[in-house]
């Protein structure tokens, strides 16, 4: 593998670009920085050696949620997430971390990506949640456009407002 004198690379601007990247990188012995891939795979030394970041993993993420929770008084929430390696990590932390500082989460659901999937309904997901009568729903979205339809669901729903 050439490196055409490549000292280092920035980027890339998510962790899934940048674990794709890794796999060239470290054959060439290049370093790589990322400033936004947060996946806590990318943590490993020994699958990627030659990998680092300037911003902290997403175990960390789910920390904070979990704290934010305790610091505001919310001691009963619902958690709506999407199911990619995103989400996934921060979501897992959240709910281990939230029951050690007295905060119940009744409901807890789950959708894909929607970037690919236009036609996905989510009322599902968001009914159930509504049906656990919580007024604090944590949403673990891996896209914005995930989240917007997420939002733009509860909204719908009647799931919004000061009541919420």
């Amino acid at each position: 593998l050439e490196t055409y004198n490549v000292n280092a690379v920035v980027g890339g601007g998510s962790s899934s670009i940048s674990i794709q990247a890794q796999y060239v990188l470290q054959l060439a012995g290049v370093p790589q920085v990322a400033q936004s891939s947060t996946s806590t795979a990318l943590s490993d030394p020994g699958e990627f050696p030659t990998f680092t970041r300037v911003v902290p993993p997403d175990q960390y993420q789910g920390l904070a949620l979990a704290a934010l929770c305790k610091q505001n008084g919310w001691e009963y929430v619902g958690v709506l997430s999407t199911t990619d390696d995103y989400a996934r990590p921060i979501t897992t932390t959240f709910l281990e971390t939230v029951p050690q500082l007295g905060v119940q989460v009744p409901a807890v659901a789950s959708y894909p990506l929607l970037d690919n999937l236009r036609n996905y309904n989510i009322s599902t997901e968001l009914g159930m949640i509504k049906k656990s009568n919580v007024r604090i729903i944590v949403l673990i979205a891996g896209s914005n456009f995930s989240a917007q339809r997420a939002l733009a669901e509860a909204w719908r729903q009647g799931m919004g407002g000061p009541e919420y």
